[in-house]
């Protein structure tokens, strides 16, 4: 058995396995293999990935966090096995399973907040890379169209994300909500989506955008408008047509245009990491070019207060920018762990010292941002990480006087865990 095994464990349940383990002579074989045939079968009677009380400690409060152990089985004796995932842990060494001697058993136990929802994989061998922003799949495209957890009773597929045939296979830590399983369900006559590319005067490229229609859309009527920034990225992992039919049919929200946004080519590069932080070019284009290409199509209302801005990550920040410029066009943002702590060079968090440092702009912002991104970096551990960015720019907005809501949830840097804050934030905004 591992050395320190008990002293550095924190789930009850695989401790309570350890110690019959230890009572077991090291060359009994067959009973070791009987204690790990009962062990999975315990395992079977459970809900996956375990949950237990925690405790509590300083970090983390007893009546909000709880023990989340993951399990692999392997008979081969593995190098390592490696959880792919985000749960407030920086080296990838912190996500490689323990292993009990002589079983088909590895398990790692995490802290974290109740109800969690993330999004992982469980991968054999890994090398133990980086496992932040672009480093978290550069040597692990390969594992992507594998099965993410064998265990796991909550497998998403999304249907050629990495190219034409090319699916790839996600776990999440728990099921959707009841609500949102619901709004995922597609409706018999559902509204349509449009794809159409768009060439630039301003950015000297082009980009493809799609828009949305309602079921029962009526060119005749003026309708709000949803501004979704890296639009391809919401149809494909949040199925975003499949929840806004539901929603307006449902009558939560009232119907909608969406015009959903990806970031332009170049050179058939993306330009997505040049337009979205802070660029004042891509932000004209978008509200000088975009919007009235389609409005020119669509009938789309002309006040401020029927539009609203989302996107996720860097589009969060683009959308906080966005609105910020434009008032006069956009008055609403909802951003999903928009990247506020975004900087160049040594200086960080520019998006937050620009509001900081003008009149206050006449936007309503609701800010959302995971748990589970206290030590989510995308470039080098002496930045401000997503949380405590968030808390920076909610002081500020504090301030400066910002209509806004702000919302931590329990969830990683996903879109398993944007669905829900999302499905909140426009039911809010565009509510009948």
């Amino acid at each position: 058995m591992t050395k320190n095994l008990l002293m550095t464990l924190t789930s009850p349940f695989i401790k309570s396995y350890l110690n019959r383990f230890e009572k077991i002579d090291p060359n009994d074989k067959e009973d070791r293999v009987e204690l790990s045939y009962s062990f999975w079968k315990d395992v079977d009677k459970r809900e996956y990935p375990l949950k237990e009380p925690y405790n509590g400690d300083m970090l983390h409060d007893a009546s909000q966090y709880e023990i989340v152990t993951f399990l692999y089985r392997s008979e081969e004796l593995l190098e390592n096995v490696f959880i792919l995932a985000e749960f407030n842990h920086v080296l990838p060494q912190e996500y490689v399973y323990e292993w009990i001697e002589g079983t088909d058993i590895y398990y790692k136990s995490f802290v974290l907040p109740k109800n969690a929802q993330a999004q992982y994989r469980i991968i054999e061998n890994d090398m133990l890379g980086g496992i932040f922003a672009g480093d978290k799949y550069k040597d692990r495209i390969h594992s992507m169209m594998n099965h993410p957890d064998p265990l796991s009773p909550h497998i998403e597929t999304i249907t050629d994300a990495l190219g034409p045939g090319q699916d790839v296979m996600f776990s999440h830590v728990r099921a959707h909500a009841p609500h949102i399983k619901n709004l995922l369900v597609p409706l018999e006559k559902g509204g349509e989506v449009t794809p159409y590319e768009i060439a630039s005067d301003i950015l000297g490229y082009s980009r493809r955008i799609n828009v949305y229609t309602p079921p029962e859309y009526n060119p005749a009527e003026k309708y709000p408008s949803l501004v979704l920034l890296d639009g391809t990225d919401f149809l494909k992992y949040s199925k975003v047509n499949t929840i806004l039919d539901n929603l307006i049919q449902t009558k939560t929200i009232k119907p909608i245009i969406a015009i959903l946004v990806d970031a332009g080519m170049k050179d058939g590069q993306t330009t997505r990491y040049e337009e979205y932080p802070l660029n004042h070019d891509f932000a004209n284009s978008l509200v000088n070019e975009v919007i009235p290409f389609v409005n020119e199509r669509y009938p789309l209302s002309e006040i401020n207060t029927d539009y609203v801005i989302s996107g996720f990550s860097y589009g969060g920040l683009a959308a906080i920018y966005v609105a910020f410029e434009y008032p006069d066009k956009i008055k609403h943002v909802l951003s999903l762990s928009g990247s506020v702590h975004y900087g160049k060079d040594d200086e960080h968090e520019l998006m937050i010292k620009r509001i900081a440092f003008t009149e206050p702009r006449d936007i309503v912002m609701k800010l959302n941002v995971g748990k589970l991104e206290g030590e989510y970096h995308w470039n080098s551990p002496a930045w401000a990480n997503q949380l405590v960015s968030h808390r920076h720019l909610v002081t500020i907005l504090k301030m400066k006087g910002y209509d806004f809501t702000y919302q931590e949830y329990a969830g990683d840097h996903s879109a398993a865990s944007w669905i829900e804050p999302f499905v909140q934030g426009i039911s809010d905004t565009f509510k009948v």
